[in-house]
């Protein structure tokens, strides 16, 4: 009885190691989703550092991406009135802080695949071309003093008259983006892809203001070193381009 015993639970060890072989062998067989690690340069251009993260299907037919990045600048200055005798100067400063998130749905056309004369700079390179819808939330806070001495010349004497003025505060700006684009991605050395797209979009943006503005009668203070790009671009809403350049690695 206990040789039987033996035989009946030997047997039902090796079943079980031959099926376990097999899985694993059918697992390391099939062949991986493609998933790729991307470095995004665009957002630099208002002061952001953006990281991504696209993975395919097994097809490569499809794939899914997101994008996360943060938002960080702050320009200093001195204001400084060459009419005030007591040379008193103002520290004036325009901050940046925030984040952003991007979804993006991959649709290859027909497939992410192997080139026969493969691609630029790679002999046996792959690509694909796609078309994608995406959405994009971003969310950033202004805070900012620009605050100063405006100088009036109320009569013919010379004699100049001049008068504080404060404007500062905080801006905090959210705003939503979905947008359509389509784009080509192929590898470079093998091992590098190069992917960039190009499209539109709708941006809906909300402002909620916290400032302290007294009224001033000439045109204020204003400086180039405090205000860049990232002022221009992101007070903007309604219909906007779409699209992105972005290297990557696989994961």
């Amino acid at each position: 009885m206990t040789n039987i015993l033996k035989k009946w639970v030997g047997s039902w060890v090796c079943f079980g190691i031959l099926v376990c072989s097999t899985f694993t062998f059918g697992q390391s067989t099939e062949p991986k989703s493609l998933t790729l690690f991307k470095f995004y340069p665009l957002p630099l251009i208002t002061n952001a550092m953006s990281f991504g993260v696209e993975k395919m299907n097994r097809a490569q037919t499809r794939s899914t991406s997101l994008l996360v990045g943060i938002r960080y600048r702050r320009a200093e200055e001195t204001f400084f009135n060459p009419y005030l005798q007591n040379n008193a100067t103002l520290d004036n400063f325009n901050q940046w802080q925030g984040g952003f998130m991007q979804w993006e749905r991959r649709f290859y056309v027909p497939t992410f695949k192997r080139l026969d004369q493969g691609t630029w700079l790679d002999a046996r390179g792959s690509g694909g071309v796609y078309w994608a819808p995406s959405l994009l939330v971003d969310y950033s806070v202004n805070s900012f003093d620009r605050s100063g001495f405006e100088t009036l010349f109320p009569d013919q004497s010379g004699q100049p008259d001049i008068r504080p003025f404060v404007h500062r505060g905080d801006v905090r700006l959210f705003s939503v983006k979905p947008s359509l684009v389509m784009g080509v991605q192929y590898t470079l050395f093998e091992h590098l892809y190069f992917d960039m797209s190009l499209g539109a979009g709708l941006r809906w943006l909300t402002k909620t203001e916290d400032v302290e503005k007294t009224p001033n009668q000439s045109s204020g203070y204003y400086s180039s070193n405090l205000t860049n790009a990232t002022d221009e671009l992101l007070y903007r809403a309604g219909v906007r381009v779409s699209g992105q350049i972005a290297i990557g690695v696989k994961w």
